[in-house]
């Protein structure tokens, strides 16, 4: 077992502990969800790096454009009183294809998720332990939530479990404060790794049909102060906006000629409508602004000569791992958050985005969408049909394609980039495609 996996596990027999003193018998509940997710990578372009490699060979991360997860993600609730309630939720998961990886404990392919007590008081509601901490009406982007995984081909992924502890003080049916603390995971690597904490206040207060909040986030580790505000209301049309400035409050020591970290300034604002006569279709327009973000494709960070120069590097890498062993991802917990098409997150290098959504659903049990986001200054788009059929009550199945199109360097687009490889001393000129024309994504899920 390896050492950042005790302290979750100490705290959950603490919480177990205490559910077995409060009360002997128990109120549990049980559900989730069962789901096996495949993806195909259409147009990527290896060639010249993995050599004679194909589908179902030795060498899989680099260069295999199929991806297959199965998870089991069970969730239990054991209610001891009206006021005390321990959650809890396991993610059990497995890759497989171009996503294989070792396995060398049952802490590879299982995690606790969610675990968590709640308390509830006359005047405080109390949440303490790891949990899910999101809140905003935005898609895709939650500029203050603590935590906003940017996932394009699956705005509404489960969110990663952070440890903390959460208040909620109602002063009316209609309006509370919520605040509280979170442990600053360093998620590229795991959720256990603690980097800091994150102190958030937010209020929020309905007026009719109209919800306003105001929230205020401190980073410790990333020495960054957040203040926003959201609205979500419904007129003839349903219209939400959120808005938030995050400011640097101290200012690392930084390299000659390279400006402090600037303040910014980032908002959303969509609409959406269900038509009188086609009640079942709704249309949703999005507008994204990020003040940071750049103008021009050529400041992008694969466009510049560092983002070449670590391309390069990159590509000498697997172009030396392809012709060795067999190639897995390590052992450890799977992150999926830079696998396209299983979690893409991403930080959009623009400054001006526009998201188009349309769902159409008929006789029942089937729904047509189609996303499509766009890069107003590249410009370039993603976008899509998707397809979902709910049947015999608990199942569903998905299927979606995604396409890229744009201009050579946008950030949507399916770039051909030259490389530079080193072997035995001698350079050579290969050209790759990292970014998929398109992909194809297949999903069944069981809902128990």
């Amino acid at each position: 077992m390896r050492k950042n996996s005790y302290w979750p596990l100490y705290f959950g027999a603490l919480l177990c502990l205490f559910s077995m003193t409060s009360q002997a018998r128990a109120e549990l509940k049980l559900r989730g969800y069962a789901e096996s997710r495949y993806a195909y990578l259409f147009g990527t372009d290896l060639a010249g790096i993995c050599g004679d490699y194909a589908p179902g060979g030795s060498l899989n991360i680099f260069c295999n454009p199929q991806m297959l997860i199965n998870r089991i993600r069970p969730s239990v609730q054991a209610s001891f009183t009206e006021k005390a309630t321990l959650r809890a939720t396991f993610n059990v998961l497995t890759t497989h294809l171009g996503l294989d990886r070792k396995i060398e404990s049952i802490w590879d392919i299982l995690t606790i998720d969610r675990i968590f007590l709640e308390l509830r008081t006359k005047y405080i509601d109390f949440r303490l332990g790891k949990q899910s901490f999101e809140w905003g009406p935005a898609v895709i982007w939650n500029l203050t939530a603590p935590f906003n995984q940017q996932n394009l081909f699956e705005p509404n992924a489960e969110r990663p479990g952070l440890w903390g502890l959460n208040a909620y003080i109602a002063y009316s049916q209609t309006g509370g404060f919520r605040l509280g603390v979170i442990a600053e995971p360093d998620i590229a690597v795991s959720s256990e790794k603690i980097l800091g904490a994150k102190t958030f206040l937010r209020w929020a207060h309905t007026f009719g049909e109209t919800q306003v909040a105001t929230t205020f986030l401190w980073s410790s580790n990333q020495k960054l102060f957040t203040i926003g505000a959201d609205i979500k209301g419904q007129l003839e049309i349903g219209f939400w906006s959120e808005a938030a400035v995050t400011i640097p409050y101290e200012t690392a020591a930084l390299p000659a000629g390279q400006d402090p970290r600037p303040v910014n300034f980032q908002i959303v604002a969509g609409i959406d409508y269900s038509f009188p006569v086609l009640d079942r279709l709704v249309l949703a327009l999005q507008y994204y602004y990020n003040h940071n973000g750049k103008t021009k494709s050529d400041d992008y960070p694969l466009n510049t000569p560092t983002g070449k120069t670590q391309l390069d590097a990159a590509m000498n890498l697997v172009y030396t791992a392809s012709r060795s062993a067999a190639v897995t991802l390590p052992s450890g917990p799977f992150n999926p958050g830079n696998f396209a098409g299983l979690g893409v997150s991403s930080g959009f290098l623009g400054t001006h985005y526009l998201l188009l959504t349309a769902n159409l659903t008929f006789l029942e049990d089937y729904t047509l969408s189609l996303f499509a986001l766009s890069n107003l200054l590249d410009p370039s788009v993603i976008f899509g049909p998707g397809f979902t059929w709910n049947f015999l009550s608990n199942f569903t199945l998905s299927v979606t394609a995604y396409f890229s199109l744009g201009p050579t360097n946008a950030e949507f687009a399916a770039t051909t980039r030259t490389v530079t490889i080193s072997e035995n001393g001698v350079n050579a000129q290969k050209n790759v495609r990292i970014q998929p024309l398109a992909t194809a994504l297949a999903q069944m899920k069981y809902n128990f």
